[in-house]
């Protein structure tokens, strides 16, 4: 299955990268954990739902910028993480990531401290959930 959400390939169907696909598939396989790629921008709506709704998804923020994010644009995107997370709740389906080198870290890390998450959620999307998902000790 693609990685959800849009794409940089110019010959990448985008139909296929819908996040609602992930749901058929998360909900036909329960026992496979998956990630939905960029927050399955620009469906985030949809995605919000696939992690509320499946214990076995999950959603990073990479791949959202190339580069460094706007202001206006970083604006949106924050407001967009920020319902997500009063949406699905708790971020334990959250993953940090940037998809460098096309992306900017410190325009991503400062993404991250922008949304005023309490420590342990900023916490959990900046490690804490990959570490659980990956099973990393």
């Amino acid at each position: 299955m693609p990685p959800a959400g849009d794409t940089y390939a110019p010959t990448g169907k985008v139909r296929y990268s819908h996040p609602l696909n992930m749901d058929e598939v998360a909900v036909d396989h329960p026992n496979v954990k998956f990630v939905i790629c960029h927050i399955g921008n620009p469906w985030i709506r949809d995605c919000m739902e696939v992690v509320y709704k499946n214990e076995n998804a999950f959603a990073d923020v990479s791949g959202l910028v190339l580069g460094s994010f706007q202001e206006k644009f970083e604006h949106f995107m924050l407001e967009q993480v920020r319902e997500m997370i009063t949406y699905a709740g708790e971020p334990d389906y959250l993953l940090y990531g940037t998809d460098w080198p096309i992306c900017k870290m410190d325009s991503y890390i400062k993404f991250m401290n922008d949304l005023d998450l309490k420590p342990q959620s900023l916490e959990k999307i900046m490690w804490r959930n990959a570490a659980k998902l990956f099973n990393i000790k």
